[in-house]
């Protein structure tokens, strides 16, 4: 189920991506330090927060008028300026720029999930779940959970891993919540509860907290390093995770893979750590 999930977001994914295309646009040819040929164009719908783009996307450039055979080029976002300096020849000829969409992270995702079901040393094999199911699936000081909730919580509780998936608005915090409860009734000790941003961390506290468990968590008042500009870091309280959406692609070594917005990302963090006071150690 987890895979046939897997695959149908990669679909959506890449008619979203492909789907992104701007037409007429207006070039300015350059050369880079490198001796590449470079692209500056403006994104009409960048603006406007219309399309999504980040450094390290691959883009095409596609020509396809009747002034001169058609030709395409395929390149990489290296920066997204505030403001785009109009010096330099200029190309108004009938243009298009295709975003191109990389399955190199679903593909992954797919092969770890084979992984995980067919490798005998898998970390799967020793996921063992001794629970006895509860009379009532909802958690006290929640909402009342609906039939397609409760199904969710008993499959949790029965499986050694379960993926729930949703839009906006369904109630998986809630669901999440009642699942913590639940595991923590269950099973004598701690239960380690893993979030993807500090934001999701607060509310999947807050509805936990409200079943009348004890939780050990941070909020994001008390990340706050009051010595520097930059809140983090803070040595008694937990580090951040930085979510990048930009395109991973095989390095030039053929062995290991490359996410240049993370790089990207990672030194304008690191610089601005410095620029703050942070010392490393």
């Amino acid at each position: 189920m987890a895979r046939l999930i897997l695959s149908q977001q990669s679909v959506c994914d890449k008619r979203l991506t492909e789907g992104q295309t701007q037409t007429d646009i207006t070039v300015r040819w350059d050369v880079g330090s490198n001796q590449k040929r470079v692209a500056w164009f403006f994104f009409p719908k960048l603006e406007s927060r219309e399309v999504r783009l980040a450094v390290g996307d691959e883009l095409r450039l596609r020509y396809q008028g009747e002034l001169r055979k058609a030709w395409d080029g395929v390149g990489h976002v290296i920066k997204i300026p505030n403001s785009l300096n109009c010096d330099g020849p200029r190309v108004s000829l009938p243009t298009a720029t295709d975003f191109v969409w990389k399955s190199t992270s679903f593909d992954r995702m797919q092969l770890t999930l084979k992984t995980f079901a067919v490798d005998e040393k898998s970390v799967n094999g020793y996921i063992v779940l001794r629970t006895q199911m509860p009379k009532r699936f909802s958690a006290p000081g929640l909402p009342e959970l609906n039939h397609s909730q409760m199904y969710a919580v008993k499959g949790v509780l029965q499986k050694p891993i379960s993926l729930i998936q949703g839009p906006p608005g369904t109630g998986k915090t809630v669901t999440s919540a009642s699942i913590f409860y639940h595991l923590v009734k269950m099973n004598p000790g701690q239960v380690l509860v893993c979030v993807p941003s500090n934001v999701a961390v607060d509310q999947l506290t807050e509805k936990i907290h409200a079943t009348g468990l004890k939780v050990n968590g941070v909020t994001a008042p008390e990340r706050l390093h009051k010595n520097v500009d930059f809140p983090w870091p803070a040595p008694d309280t937990p580090m951040f995770f930085y979510q990048n959406l930009g395109q991973e692609e095989i390095s030039s070594s053929g062995t290991s893979f490359l996410n240049r917005t993370e790089a990207s990302n990672v030194e304008k963090i690191v610089t601005k750590y410095f620029k703050s006071g942070v010392v490393p150690n």
